[in-house]
């Protein structure tokens, strides 16, 4: 195109015709700019310029473009990534129970679950439009984009099936091992609470595996509770004809009884010891002291059968209480030792 214009402009000044004024100034800017440039920078190769640092991969989007909706949604790490603070659940009545933005346990997502199905009871909400009505109380970012790219479907699933995929996406892929194992291992002794506490504990684990197949019933529940009692209370249980009961309910009510039997019983051993080994502990002193005074007035000959008779102390005679204590304890009348296996 340049070389066009140069010969025509070359044409019509040897046949003086008339230039155009626009051609003349188009063609010397060029001209100029090819040849102001010199030729050492252009036959120079152009170095890259610098690339920005690439970022991140983002987690998540936000688009709700069907074409990409399953590329951009996101689910939660199947690792053992946790966030910064944890999720809470802020039942209310009038609305719709919120899900603060956190990590997701799963005693948190039973906590929704439940102030939902409340919720939904309280202003007798539709099985058609539960999961519609319970969306605007989700605060976390990750499960609002979730929804925001399968809104179609996810709004029509009922709120079991909806909770069920909330659990697979948000919750650690072997929560259901870590509760159940938590089961598994607790024992009456380790925990240090008593038997009340301790299965009121377990009942409210095995809540959270409710609709898995990793739940326990009340039979295997109950076997599990009766072996890892401590070694008194599963004597007691066993020697009791509560261990014959077959309802899950009254029997865990009949050996909390006799836990807090065991538990009282217990606490009047241990004042008793208490009470016997300070009594005797009164009783050396005040004889050493009565010993100490008497060696003083006496001769040599008689200090020293004092001090080879002191080294024997004369115990008071045992009372009713200590002799029945001594015996539930195997215990020896003699030198007033429990358990002293002679």
């Amino acid at each position: 195109m340049l070389e066009l214009l140069h010969l025509t402009c070359t044409t019509a000044s040897a046949q003086q015709l008339p230039i155009l004024d626009s051609l003349v100034p188009a063609t010397r800017v060029r001209n100029n700019c090819q040849h102001s440039q010199p030729s050492s920078i252009a036959q120079q190769p152009r170095s890259p310029s610098p690339l920005p640092p690439a970022s991140p991969p983002s987690s998540f989007c936000l688009s709700s473009d069907s074409s990409n909706s399953e590329a951009c949604a996101y689910t939660q790490p199947k690792g053992n990534f946790t966030m910064s603070t944890p999720a809470a659940v802020e039942p209310t009545s009038a609305k719709a129970p919120v899900l603060t933005a956190g990590d997701i346990s799963p005693g948190v997502m039973m906590d929704f679950k439940n102030a939902a199905l409340d919720f939904f009871i309280s202003k007798s909400v539709p099985d058609d439009k539960q999961v519609t009505m319970i969306i605007p109380g989700i605060k976390d970012l990750h499960i609002c984009d979730w929804i925001a790219t399968k809104h179609a479907r996810i709004v029509a699933l009922p709120f079991a099936e909806f909770m069920t995929e909330m659990r697979f996406n948000y919750l650690p892929q072997d929560w259901e091992d870590q509760v159940h194992n938590d089961i598994l291992m607790s024992t009456l002794t380790t925990s240090k609470m008593s038997f009340w506490n301790w299965s009121q504990h377990l009942l409210k684990l095995n809540c959270l595996l409710h609709g898995t197949s990793s739940a326990f019933d009340n039979a295997t529940l109950r076997n599990h509770l009766e072996v890892h009692l401590d070694n008194e209370l599963k004597a007691r249980v066993q020697h009791n004809n509560i261990h014959k009961d077959k309802k899950f309910k009254t029997w865990v009510g009949a050996v909390c009884l006799l836990n807090e039997v065991c538990a009282v019983k217990n606490k009047r051993q241990h004042e008793m010891i208490e009470e016997t080994l300070h009594h005797q502990s009164k009783h050396q002193k005040t004889n050493n002291d009565s010993s100490c005074n008497s060696s003083h007035h006496g001769n040599s000959t008689q200090s020293n059968t004092t001090s080879t008779s002191s080294s024997y102390i004369c115990l008071p005679p045992l009372t009713n209480a200590e002799h029945t204590l001594l015996n539930e304890n195997d215990g020896c009348t003699k030198c007033r030792k429990f358990f002293a296996g002679h």
